[in-house]
C-alpha cells in the first residue's frame, strides 16, 4: 500500500511540474490546430493532405529564438573574467561593449568607423577573440532550449491521472547549435500537436535528400593547355591587394564540399599546400580538416583549396597566409550540411565557401535551406559567399541557366556568378534569375571559366561558378583583413564589394542595345535598381572595395530605422567621365530578440524595404532605387557634373536594422 501511494504522489507531483511549466506562456497552446495552420509552409500542407495521420515526413521546425540580449550581457560577463584572470585583454571587453551599445534605441545610430586606421594582429586577435566567445555563449544557449523544447514538444514519459507511460519520441535528424532549428521526422498527427505551441514559429517541409552537386563542370580537356598566369586574380584586384600585403594572415577561412582537400604524402595536391601542414608541430598547421572527413579527399575541393590558399614557387593563391577549415557531406544529406557549417563557425571562421548546390524544382525560391543560411549571417559574425550554380547545356541549347541554387537564394549572403573573360559575356556555365519577384542573383560575378592551377595546369582549365566563388571569398577575407573591425559587420563588406565591382562589357552591351529591358544603368524617373540580372552589380574587384573602405566612401548605421526614419549625406564627386555606384545594403533579420518572449508571435521577420535616392548639387533628385522583393538597392550612373551631390536613404518601418551605404567611382 505505501508503496503504490507513494508512486501516486511521484504521478501527481510529475503533472504538477508539467502543469507549471507548460503555464508559461513560451509553451500556451492555440485552441485549435487549425487556428495555427498559418504555420505550415505551402509544400508541407500540400503533403499533409494525402497523408495519413501515421504517415511520416521529414521537417524542419523553428522555434522562438534565444534572447540576444541576454547573449551580449553574458559575452560581457564571460570576457569581464577573463580580464580579470589576466587571460584576455581590455581591448576586448571594450569592444563587446561598443558592439552592444550599437544596437541600443537610445544611442546615436550613425557610427564612423575611421578611429579604426591602426589595425595590426592584435587588434585582430581581440576581434576574435570577441566573436569566438559571443559564438560559444549563443552556442550553448541553443544546445540548452532547442533540447528542453524538444523534449517539452515529444516526452518520453506520458502522464496520466495515475500512472507514467513511456512514449517513443521522433527521430532525430539534427538539433541546430547555432538556429533555434530542429529537423527531424513526424508523423501528420505529430505535426498538427506542436503547431499549437507557442514556442513553435514555423514548421517548413524538409527534403534531407536533396542532390547536390559541385558547382563546377568538366575540365574542357579538348583545349590547349593554359599556362597558370593568374589573370584572374590580377583582373579581379586580389593581385593588388597582395601586393598591399593582404594575404589572409590572421583570418579564418571555412570551405564546406563533397570532399576535403588531398594532403596525402607525396602528390601534387600535398605540395600546393605543404606551406600550411607542419606535423611536427599541429600549432603551425593552417589546414584544418574535421576528423570524421580527413578521408574525403577530393579533386574538386582540393581546386578550391587551391584558389584560396594554394601556394608554389610560381602560384600562389587568394590568401596564401590564412587559416583554413573545412567540412564535407558523405551524401545527400543536408542534416549533414547543416552539422558541417556549423563546425564551422564553431572553429571561429570569418567567411565560408560554399560552392556547393542543392538542386531540384526548388531552385530560384527562398526556402528553409536559404532561411537558415540568413540567420547564421544575421546573429554570428560570418560572411557567406555561395556559388550560384551552373546552367548546363543540351544539344547545343543553353538550359537550367535561370535556376539559381535554392542555398544561393539567400538574401544575406554573397551570390557569384562566373563570368567568361574570354568571351566578355556570363558563362554557359553559370546560373542566374530573371524572374520580377525575386531577389537580383547572383549579387557580383567573377572569372569562372578555363581557370587553371597548379593542379589543372595539364587541361584547358576548369569551369564554373565553384571557381568564381573563392575569388569572391579570397576577397572578404582580405577586406577583414585590412581592418578586423568588419569580422563582425558582413553586412559592410557585401556593400563594399558591390560598390566596388566593375561594369562588364555585357552590361555596357545591355545599355547600348535595342531591348531597353535590359538597361542596366539607372533611369531618370524610374525605381529600378542600378543593376543586371545576369551580372548582379558586375565583375568582382577588391581593390575598389579596398578604396571604399580605405577611403571611408561609406556609411554604416548599427541600428538604422529604430528612432529614425530617413538620413541624408553628402558625397563629393569629382568625374564626369567615371561611373558612381552606389550600393546601400542590409541584412534580412532572421530571428527575434527582447526580453519579452511571452506573445507567441510568429516573427520571420519579412524583407524590410528601403527607398534610396541621390540628388545633383541643386537638391533634385536625379536617380532612385526601391526594389521591394531584395535587401539592397543600388544606384549607377555617370554624373554629368562634379560637385556636391546628396544621399538619402528612408525605411518603411520602425525596427532597427543594420545597414550600410557605400559608394565608388
Amino acid at each position: 500500500m505505501k508503496r503504490e501511494i507513494k508512486k501516486g504522489v511521484a504521478v501527481l507531483l510529475a503533472i504538477v511540474t508539467i502543469t507549471a511549466i507548460l503555464a508559461n506562456p513560451l509553451y500556451a497552446a492555440a485552441a485549435s490546430w487549425e487556428g495555427a495552420l498559418y504555420k505550415l509552409d505551402s509544400v508541407l500542407l500540400e503533403k499533409l493532405e494525402t497523408m495519413s495521420g501515421s504517415d511520416c515526413v521529414d521537417v524542419s521546425i523553428w522555434l522562438q529564438d534565444i534572447d540576444y540580449e541576454e547573449v551580449d550581457q553574458e559575452t560581457q560577463q564571460v570576457l569581464q573574467a577573463g580580464v580579470s584572470q589576466g587571460k584576455v585583454s581590455e581591448n576586448v571587453l571594450q569592444f563587446a561593449m561598443h558592439q552592444q551599445n550599437n544596437t541600443s534605441n537610445d544611442l546615436p545610430v550613425f557610427e564612423n568607423t575611421s578611429y579604426l586606421a591602426t589595425e595590426d594582429a592584435t587588434a585582430s586577435q581581440d576581434v576574435q577573440v570577441y566573436i569566438e566567445t559571443r559564438r560559444s555563449v549563443a552556442a550553448q544557449a541553443y544546445e540548452e532550449q532547442n533540447a528542453s523544447l524538444y523534449h517539452m514538444l515529444f516526452p518520453s514519459e506520458e502522464y496520466g491521472l495515475l500512472h507514467i507511460q513511456g512514449q517513443q519520441q521522433p527521430s532525430l535528424l539534427y538539433i541546430s547549435t547555432y538556429a533555434p532549428n530542429i529537423l527531424l521526422t513526424l508523423t501528420k498527427d505529430e505535426i498538427y500537436k506542436i503547431i499549437r505551441y507557442a514556442c513553435v514559429q514555423s514548421i517548413d517541409y524538409f527534403d534531407n535528400d536533396l542532390p547536390s552537386v559541385d558547382a563546377a563542370q568538366e575540365q574542357e580537356i579538348e583545349l590547349a593547355a593554359a599556362s597558370a598566369d593568374q589573370s584572374y586574380f590580377n583582373t579581379t584586384g586580389i593581385t593588388s591587394m597582395k601586393n598591399k600585403g593582404y594575404t589572409g594572415a590572421n583570418i579564418k577561412i571555412g570551405m564546406f564540399e563533397s570532399g576535403v582537400p588531398i594532403t596525402t604524402q607525396g602528390t601534387s595536391h600535398r605540395q600546393v599546400f605543404e606551406h600550411m601542414l607542419d606535423e611536427n608541430n599541429a600549432s603551425n598547421t593552417r589546414l584544418h580538416i574535421r576528423p570524421q572527413d580527413v578521408a574525403k579527399g577530393s579533386d574538386h575541393a582540393s581546386l578550391v583549396a587551391c584558389l584560396l590558399v594554394g601556394k608554389t614557387s610560381s602560384y600562389t593563391g587568394a590568401v596564401p597566409d590564412a587559416q583554413l577549415y573545412c567540412a564535407a557531406s558523405s551524401a545527400n544529406s543536408v542534416s549533414e550540411t547543416y552539422e558541417g557549417i556549423e563546425w564551422l563557425i564553431a572553429q571561429g571562421v570569418n567567411v565560408i565557401n560554399f560552392s556547393w548546390i542543392y538542386v531540384n524544382t526548388g531552385n530560384n525560391s527562398y526556402d528553409v535551406y536559404a532561411k537558415w543560411f540568413d540567420h547564421l549571417v544575421y546573429n554570428h559574425s560570418v560572411s557567406i559567399v555561395n556559388a550560384a550554380g551552373n546552367g548546363t547545356v543540351e544539344n547545343g541549347t543553353k538550359v537550367n541557366q535561370n535556376r539559381v541554387g535554392r542555398n544561393a537564394m539567400a538574401y544575406n549572403i554573397i551570390t557569384v556568378g562566373n563570368y567568361d573573360s574570354y568571351q566578355q559575356t556570363v558563362g554557359t556555365s553559370t546560373a542566374y534569375n530573371t524572374v520580377a519577384t525575386l531577389a537580383y542573383k547572383p549579387d557580383l560575378v567573377a572569372p569562372g571559366y578555363r581557370l587553371v592551377t597548379p593542379l589543372n595546369a595539364n587541361t584547358g582549365g576548369t569551369t564554373g561558378t565553384s571557381l568564381s566563388a573563392p575569388l569572391v571569398t579570397g576577397a572578404v577575407a582580405q577586406l577583414c583583413q585590412v581592418f578586423s573591425y568588419f569580422k563582425t559587420k558582413p553586412v559592410a563588406l557585401k556593400a563594399f564589394l558591390l560598390a566596388g565591382a566593375v561594369k562588364t562589357q555585357q552590361m555596357k552591351e545591355f545599355d547600348t542595345d535595342s531591348d531597353s529591358s535590359n538597361n542596366v544603368d539607372s533611369l531618370s524617373g524610374s525605381w529600378r535598381m542600378g543593376l543586371c540580372r545576369k551580372n548582379g552589380a558586375g565583375m568582382l574587384n577588391a581593390l575598389n572595395a579596398y578604396t571604399v573602405l580605405y577611403d571611408s566612401n561609406y556609411f554604416y548605421f548599427p541600428n538604422f530605422g529604430a528612432s529614425n526614419n530617413g538620413y541624408s549625406e553628402t558625397i563629393q564627386v569629382t568625374s564626369t567621365a567615371k561611373r558612381l555606384q552606389i550600393c546601400l545594403n542590409w541584412l534580412k533579420k532572421n530571428t527575434v530578440s527582447g526580453s519579452d518572449h511571452s506573445t507567441g508571435t510568429i516573427n520571420d521577420a519579412s524583407r524590410d524595404t528601403y527607398l534610396l535616392e541621390i540628388l545633383d548639387p541643386d537638391g533634385e533628385t536625379i536617380y532612385m532605387s526601391w526594389y521591394r522583393y531584395d535587401t539592397k538597392e543600388y544606384i549607377a550612373f555617370t554624373p554629368s557634373r562634379t560637385g556636391t551631390y546628396t544621399v538619402k536613404i528612408q525605411k518603411s518601418g520602425t525596427q532597427g536594422q543594420d545597414v550600410t551605404v557605400a559608394w565608388f567611382q
